[in-house]
């Protein structure tokens, strides 16, 4: 096997992705760097899961677990352990009391996705999309930049909600964008703050 240098390496990645000492939260790198602290520790728990029929999946530190079968409570129990003794291995803690268990009968929800019958925005989720393009519909008197912040911030939403809901998102899209020009016509550099 090929041999891995990793002189220097650490330090290096540690200067290009931490702030004042920290990592940021929500930072692009997240994905890869906790790639490489679980790459190792990963691939025996999904092959000795993989073979009991247990599909294991992660994003960044979000761990889905999930089978076509019913697991009985004590298999449950058991992975539940079975990813404390991951993390715990790389220095990590499950943060007890946010496991979830869902059934085919109830809401399953993986990476803030609804996933039961097809991939879903949860309608909370949506709700806050909606509500947010209609706090922009009616401002006004607001100062350009905050507009300007405030619609790029409800776009960014309203493509990540096209992903799931391409029909709702382009409504919504429509309203946001016949809106823009009246709030922007309509600001007259005052320091009001937007609602939202």
């Amino acid at each position: 096997q090929p041999s891995v240098k990793w002189n220097g390496y650490f330090g290096t990645a540690t200067k290009l992705t931490t702030k004042d000492g920290s990592l940021p939260q929500g930072a692009k790198t997240s994905p890869l760097l906790a790639n490489i602290v679980f790459w190792q520790a990963e691939a025996k728990l999904v092959a000795d899961l993989r073979n009991r029929g247990i599909i294991y999946t992660r994003l960044v530190d979000d761990i889905t677990c999930s089978s076509v079968r019913d697991l009985s409570k004590d298999e449950t129990a058991g992975l539940i352990r079975k990813l404390r003794t991951l993390t715990e291995s790389q220095g990590f803690r499950l943060k007890r009391g946010k496991e979830t268990v869902a059934t085919a009968g109830k809401r399953m929800v993986a990476t803030k996705l609804v996933v039961n019958v097809r991939v879903a925005v949860p309608s909370e989720e949506r709700s806050k999309i909606r509500a947010a393009v209609k706090s922009y519909e009616s401002s006004s008197n607001v100062e350009s930049a905050v507009v300007d912040k405030t619609f790029n911030r409800v776009s960014g939403k309203l493509a990540y909600l096209g992903q799931y809901h391409p029909s709702e998102s382009k409504a919504l899209r429509n309203a946001l964008n016949s809106a823009r020009g009246r709030v922007s016509r309509g600001s007259f550099g005052t320091r009001e703050k937007l609602p939202g």
